[in-house]
């Protein structure tokens, strides 16, 4: 019964706080870059290098006080990881030909972030917290010298569906008009979770993210 007493008060001061605060919620769309790399027991760190992909999304923040905030993004991302220096047999089956395996994971991602900005009206940024990610398509991409012997497989074949991790961020917000602010950020997605299946070793995936957008204050 106390626990739930201590409970109630702390959802009546939070709710007491955000309703007292003006402007306490925002919302709005960003787009950008992704760079992902992969890294883990199967990944070799001479043959594994950077993927660039899209960013696109939109989020939701609670303002708390002044300076803190709760946030949420919900957005589309690929990520991935390129190896290169590999050896593909060529088409004839005579001998090897250079190339690289490209793999391509696009995920429906969901951070949930506790923010903390300063500043009066242009603000600093920094964030911190967790993330989930649904796997939407997982493309494997054999390019070579050889033409001929390029390959795409777009099963998820040995990829498991959920992926997960910490990440962090920073970011400026620069306001435009009365409700309306443009925000540039950079966010690290850490992935801890293995994006193969048991069995296959262990790859995770880093994504490190260039982003900017609009940001709308409800009045």
């Amino acid at each position: 019964m106390i626990k739930q007493l201590f409970f109630g008060l702390f959802l009546f001061t939070l709710c007491t706080r955000v309703s007292a605060q003006k402007n306490n919620i925002e919302y709005g769309f960003q787009s950008g870059v992704n760079l992902s790399s992969a890294y883990g027991d199967n990944v070799g760190k001479e043959q594994n290098g950077i993927i660039a992909g899209l960013h696109i999304g939109g989020h939701i923040k609670v303002n708390v006080t002044n300076h803190f905030g709760v946030k949420a993004i919900l957005a589309y991302h690929q990520t991935g990881s390129t190896w290169g220096a590999l050896l593909f047999e060529n088409s004839t089956a005579t001998g090897l030909v250079a190339g690289e395996l490209h793999n391509k994971l696009n995920y429906l991602n969901l951070p949930v972030l506790a923010e903390y900005s300063t500043g009066k009206k242009v603000k600093f940024n920094v964030n911190a917290g967790v993330f989930a990610g649904y796997l939407l398509k997982y493309t494997m991409v054999i390019k070579t010298e050889e033409p001929g012997i390029s390959a795409q497989r777009t099963s998820p074949g040995n990829r498991k569906a959920i992926n997960f991790g910490v990440s962090a961020g920073t970011g400026i917000q620069i306001p435009i008009a009365t409700t309306i602010k443009l925000d540039i950020g950079l966010q690290d997605n850490l992935g801890l979770s293995n994006t193969y299946k048991q069995g296959n070793g262990t790859a995770k995936i880093n994504s490190f993210t260039v982003m900017a957008g609009l940001t709308f204050a409800l009045q």
